[in-house]
């Protein structure tokens, strides 16, 4: 079994739930959701980001 993800909130239900689709899945490797998550959430603190143009 691979690295358990690291994905701050979640529940362990939740935690577990994302294992098993990244086992299940064969489009997501072990680690996938997790670097995924981290990735939103440094792109989400940047301050040159635009969620819309008015």
């Amino acid at each position: 079994m691979g690295a358990k993800p690291v994905i701050d909130g979640l529940s362990s239900r939740a935690l577990s739930e994302i294992i098993r689709l990244e086992h299940t899945r064969n489009y997501l490797q072990p680690g996938d959701v997790s670097t995924a998550v981290g990735l939103w959430k440094d792109y989400v603190h940047q301050p040159e980001r635009v969620l819309w143009h008015d």
